[in-house]
């Protein structure tokens, strides 16, 4: 049986997250709590899907 981390939309996945998180870490630092939060409950709801 393969393991699900060996499925290439598996990988995908996880560079899209750390793409958004790294991406997120340049948001000004007064947006930390609001717009930092949004996009990553955003990219949760999207991965969901």
């Amino acid at each position: 049986m393969h393991d699900y981390k060996d499925l290439n939309v598996w990988k995908d996945s996880i560079d899209f997250v750390v793409s958004v998180y790294e991406l997120t870490k340049l948001f000004p630092k007064d947006e930390i709590y609001a717009l930092t939060s949004q996009v990553k409950k955003q990219l949760f709801q999207y991965l969901q899907i």
